[in-house]
């Protein structure tokens, strides 16, 4: 109950939907139209519009990233940031980094649009780059809005947030200002529907004009390679990692290497392919080489390595995993993301089995596909599970004391369950299994089949290769691995039409050590049959070729614990815990007529299956709720192609689901250069028993980090733990900086977990305190929810910091949690005021005043008994029913008050005596 005009919107607001900007799936729409005109792959696209959706999600509350409250000038500092932002990703060779802000980006320039009065009273958008503060222009949203000036509306996102009746996104709205909720551009179901369709229209035509503004800024910074790097924007994504041993015992492995990563990179020249490449080198400790766009500059890099040293086996692969995985990204919650891969090349075991079963679970976190090539091993063994019930400290990038394990199978675990291949070759080998690497690695494959097949002396083993319309024509690749066995079967291979192929001359065969691989050139539509046996065994075996329809990316998402504007689901970083439910998105590169998700376990049993639901806002997304089994499982997709025909594709990586997770509050957060920022994390133990848990935190900005290591969790409990981050006063304004949060078992590597807290690095801005007006009764406490209008532009949490505990007439004010409580003067009736001022936790404060009006107001409903069907009352008794009082003439059962009463006492059951309030 502000004023008149309060009211009049509060009333407005309450008979109206609910409504926000550009929902995601119309951001969506936008952006992939844009992209698909300027020669975006669809993986580019698709990250670039992720991280669009990721706008709403990590920050709501930064009203520069919507333009909201009129603060256009503070989009367009944070257009030209982002803009900044991607050229400084392209000159270091991040590619993914630079996608994800420019999706950032064009959130805030389709928003500009949705959210302002642009389309309405036609005011055009000459210079995004260089936009006033909206406030000093006049909006009137019951009457064309704003004539004069380009403004934005007014959004309370803690009143839109607010379950308290009569409190909306546009409570507090100042005069003068047109709220959010009627400016918007939603939809044409919503109150300012009519100029939705335009509104998309101007919105793509903004969005292709920050394009143009970038090409131009790429063009100014790169000159003559302005062409490349803008290929680097456009064409898909690719990042691998090298991680080469070179001890002086790789001598006669390492011409072999650097023939594997040569070849590889010709075929990425061949294909156009615009990769990003990495290489980090080891002996005791690993070194990092960075990252390179360029191709030659990178393949000088590899050629230029010289082995030396070592002679103390085993060495430090583990910690040269992690160096490489620092690299990726672990806030996306990618399941598989295509061309996110490593490749491992070592002939000694690794240092600590600690380091490698947690590399394990990152890669498989951050959908990352990890390749092995092991050419020997240390002269002592110990196995697996041995050595990880004696895991030692994670201390990255040193590893901690010298163990020997079992490294082929350590190697065969983290290859297999990461979605890669381990290979156990010997060092004649080498060349012969590049082949078979790079059609491994090439992006236009897909797995057709990922598989433990069981095979024994006594019956054949049976498994089933689909081959659809869009494989047909290409090389049909099968790999069997020989596992822990120690002799490989008998292996059988029939065509589509049940004839014998084994021997065929189409048919190329390979036997290596640890592996069989047969490719199949011009594979057939159809059913291929692999058939094993003469031997009891475990045996691995993929399935491969080139493909036009492959999986671009599987994420799995959350339905967010609080309520966050735009956005129903959240994505789910780190892995998924037993028994949660789970939404899974799965996107192709085409769109196919249906789907079916099954989830299989590590033997290839059906764990359930699920049917996928075409998302109508995203033809190539489809998506499905599910359970968190117990155990872990794989991913298998099989459906009819809008062509008709029957495919299957099943991910090569293993989910393990985890018996306990984590998170970071607050997830998003802004600092300034400099500043330190408190960050709970939370442990959740969901388990029967006691884990011992150790918490690893890097940072991408460098940082300083404070925390407590080690914890014991009990079963069934949370447990905060603090984390002080004091950021570096020479970080970047508008850069990011992302905490990586990571947890395990001490007991067992596989127990593994992470999150992801993200602070964006910014100027603080002050919060805004605006005035209150309140009605409050005579001689009554109201309560005051002082903060409901007020708003940080930053986000940041608002607390009180003071306020006057007397009135200017005499009343008493006191804290209640983060409102106020008022007392009027005894039988005071009149205007009454009170200042009080906000904090944003960070050091600025603003100040406002409360006005109060004490009046006589109607009696409270509740103080009286409610009115129902089946209930007697005694004569003058007094009873409330739908915000009226009634008293009883004479006694009563079932006689409705609304329906028997009346001003006179003798006439009916009920007198009315007033209305009343709830």
């Amino acid at each position: 109950m502000k004023n008149n005009r309060y009211m009049a919107l509060l009333l407005l607001a309450l008979t109206s939907t609910q409504t926000l900007a550009f929902k995601q799936g119309i951001h969506e729409n936008i952006t992939n139209s844009v992209l698909k005109k300027e020669g975006f792959h669809s993986g580019s696209t698709d990250e670039v519009s992720d991280s669009n959706y990721y706008t709403d999600v990590a920050e709501p509350h930064v009203e520069a990233a919507h333009a909201d409250n009129n603060v256009l000038d503070l989009a367009s500092t944070r257009l030209t940031e982002k803009t900044n932002e991607i050229i400084t990703a392209l000159e270091s060779c991040d590619k993914r980094r630079a996608l994800d802000a420019l999706g950032e980006a064009l959130h805030t320039v389709q928003d500009i649009v949705s959210h302002s009065n642009s389309v309405d009273n036609n005011h055009n958008i000459d210079d995004m780059f260089a936009l006033q503060n909206g406030a000093k222009f006049h909006c009137d949203q019951d009457n064309n809005f704003a004539p004069d000036g380009l403004v934005t509306g007014y959004f309370s996102l803690s009143g839109f947030l607010s379950l308290k009746p009569g409190i909306t996104q546009c409570t507090g709205m100042p005069d003068g200002e047109c709220c959010h909720k009627f400016l918007n551009k939603d939809n044409d179901s919503q109150p300012n529907g009519d100029s939705f369709v335009a509104a998309k229209e101007a919105a793509e035509a903004l969005t292709q004009k920050f394009l143009d503004n970038l090409y131009q800024k790429i063009e100014q910074q790169f000159s003559t390679r302005a062409g490349y790097y803008k290929n680097m924007l456009k064409k898909e994504q690719s990042k691998i990692y090298f991680v080469i041993d070179d001890t002086g015992s790789m001598g006669a492995d390492i011409a072999g290497v650097k023939s594997s990563v040569n070849s590889l990179l010709d075929s990425k020249l061949t294909a156009g392919e615009s990769p990003t490449l990495g290489l980090v080198t080891f002996k005791d400790n690993p070194s990092d080489h960075g990252l390179i766009c360029d191709i030659e500059s990178f393949r000088n890099k590899v050629n230029s390595i010289r082995v030396w040293g070592g002679g103390d086996c085993p060495e430090a692969s583990g910690a040269a995993l992690h160096t490489a995985l620092n690299q990726f990204t672990a806030r996306r919650g990618d399941l598989y993301a295509r061309g996110g891969e490593i490749a491992l090349f070592t002939d000694a075991s690794p240092r600590s089995p600690a380091l490698v079963g947690a590399a394990r679970a990152r890669a498989i976190i951050q959908g990352v596909k990890i390749n092995t090539f092991l050419t020997g091993t240390c002269s002592s063994f110990r196995s697996v599970e041995e050595s990880e019930q004696k895991n030692v400290s994670i201390d990255f990038p040193i590893e901690p004391q010298l163990r020997s394990l079992n490294s082929i199978e350590q190697f065969e675990r983290l290859s297999y369950e990461t979605g890669g291949l381990s290979f156990k070759i010997n060092r004649r080998e080498i060349a012969s299994v590049l082949p078979i690497y790079l059609a491994l690695s090439d992006q236009g494959s897909t797995t057709l089949a990922n598989r433990q097949v069981n095979s024994s002396a006594g019956k054949t083993a049976v498994e089933t290769i689909n081959v659809d319309e869009t494989v047909a024509g290409n090389s049909l690749s099968l790999i069997i691995m020989k596992g822990q066995n120690t002799v490989f079967p008998r292996i059988k291979l029939l065509d589509p039409a049940g004839k014998d192929i084994t021997n065929d001359v189409k048919v190329i065969t390979r036997r290596l050590s640890s592996l069989v691989a047969i490719s199949i050139s011009d594979a057939l539509a159809g059913h291929y049959q692999l058939q094993l046996s003469g031997t009891d065994g475990t045996y691995p075996i993929r399935a491969f070729a080139k493909s036009s329809f492959k999986i671009n990316d599987v994420k799995l998402y959350q339905v967010p614990e609080k309520e966050i504007r735009h956005v129903e689901l959240v994505p789910l970083v780190g892995q998924p815990t037993i028994g949660q439910a789970v939404n899974a998105k799965v996107r192709f590169s085409q769109t196919p007529r249906d789907v079916v998700l099954q989830l299989v376990d590590t033997n290839g049993s059906l764990i359930k299956s699920i049917p996928l639901l075409k998302e109508p806002t995203h033809q190539r997304r489809f998506s499905a709720e599910f359970v968190v089994p117990e155990q872990a499982f794989q991913l298998h997709l099989a459906g009819q192609l809008d062509s008709g025909g029957t495919f299957t594709r099943e991910l090569p990586n293993v989910i393990s689901t985890q018996p306990f997770d984590l998170k970071a509050s607050p997830e998003w957060s802004t600092v300034e250069p400099g500043e330190e920022k408190i960050i709970q994390v939370l442990l959740t133990n969901r388990d029967d028993i006691q884990h011992n848990i150790e918490l690893l935190v890097s940072s991408t900005a460098g940082s300083a980090l404070s925390f407590i290591k080690d914890h014991n969790i009990p079963a069934n409990s949370t447990k905060t733990i603090e984390l002080k981050v004091k950021v570096p006063t020479s970080v970047t304004i508008g850069n990011y900086d992302e905490l990586i949060i990571e947890t395990r078992s001490k007991e067992n590597a596989s127990v593994y977990n992470t999150t992801v807290a993200k602070l964006l690095v910014a100027q603080n801005n002050a919060p805004v305190a605006v005035d209150d007006h309140f009605i409050a009764p005579l001689n009554e406490e109201t309560t005051i929810p002082a903060l409901l209008n007020d708003r940080d532009p930053d986000g940041d949490t608002l607390i009180i910091e003071s306020f006057q505990n007397t009135s200017i007439q005499g009343g008493k004010v006191t804290l209640a949690g983060d409102s106020l409580n008022y007392i009027p003067p005894t039988d005071y009736l009149g205007l009454d005021s009170f200042r009080y001022t906000i904090n944003d936790s960070r050091g600025l404060s603003s100040t406002a005043d409360v006005r109060i009006s004490v009046e006589k107001v109607l009696p409270r409903c509740a103080d009286h008994q409610r009115w129902d069907i089946g209930s007697a009352f005694i004569k003058d008794s007094i009873v409330y029913y739908e915000g009226m009082l009634f008293k009883a003439n004479w006694w009563s059962y079932n006689d409705n008050p609304a329906l028997n009463s009346s001003d006179s006492p003798w006439m009916f059951v009920w007198k009315t005596i007033s209305e009343c309030r709830e």
